[in-house]
């Protein structure tokens, strides 16, 4: 099922399971492109990459939120439940009980990748309504994602880098204390691989108390989703001018 609403300049879809399969070689070029940066630092490989992704084919509730100019993919937000077999959640369910979250309940936000040129519209902000929208219909009580820990000082931290953190909590994202470590091989300051275990730590968002019906989890997250709505509006009205 994929699901459309028009803005002036682009097209937002939602893939859902098998429909993100003829996406996967763009999305696993993408997230090796993308993930080479600070924070994540990562040396990806297609192989790697297209067997993780693998996981977004084989499991029902996996999402893909696409954003597009004309036929042209601009970017993407991706999903998975949260207790899946994908890697990068590999030890969700012990670690999350022992902070009292119900790791059946998460829903798993992945990368948000635009394309360079297409980064000042606001895409960003629009993704947020219909993603989260589109999980409380699937039945999750609320989202969570990951940022890498890094120290502030780090040598290939970019100068004026946005402090992701702050960023997610203005969506109501904020840690809960869960922490999960990852190898990848990791690109370091004097540009050498070096296979590193990196943390990062997991941020939520409960979209209201556990015995609400779906409809009222929607109706907490309105005020949010057009708030988002609005300011992803005043961004793309900045960039036009």
């Amino acid at each position: 099922m994929s699901i459309e609403t028009q803005t002036p300049t682009f097209t937002f879809k939602i893939f859902q399971g098998t429909e993100i399969a003829p996406f996967l070689d763009e999305l696993a070029q993408a997230r090796i492109k993308q993930f080479r940066y600070y924070p994540y630092l990562y040396e990806g490989s297609l192989e790697y990459e297209k067997a993780y992704l693998e996981h977004y084919i084989t499991n029902k509730d996996t999402l893909m939120l696409a954003a597009f100019d004309e036929d042209k993919m601009v970017g993407f937000l991706t999903g998975i439940p949260l207790m899946s077999t994908a890697e990068i959640v590999h030890d969700a369910e012990n670690k999350f009980a022992k902070v009292g979250f119900d790791a059946n309940k998460l829903y798993y936000l992945g990368e948000v990748i635009i394309m360079p040129q297409y980064r000042n519209y606001g895409i960003g902000h629009k993704f947020v309504k219909p993603m989260e929208k589109k999980i409380i219909e699937l039945g999750y009580e609320g989202s969570c994602g990951l940022i890498v820990d890094r120290p502030d000082d780090h040598p290939l931290r970019p100068k004026n880098f946005p402090n992701l953190e702050l960023y997610a909590k203005s969506f109501g994202y904020v840690r809960a204390g869960v922490t999960s470590e990852l190898p990848w091989p990791t690109i370091q300051a004097d540009g050498s691989i070096v296979e590193q275990v990196n943390t990062l730590n997991y941020l939520v968002c409960m979209f209201a108390k556990p015995e609400a019906k779906t409809e009222d989890l929607a109706a907490t997250r309105q005020t949010m989703w057009d708030d988002m709505e609005q300011r992803a509006e005043v961004v793309e009205k900045k960039y036009r001018q």
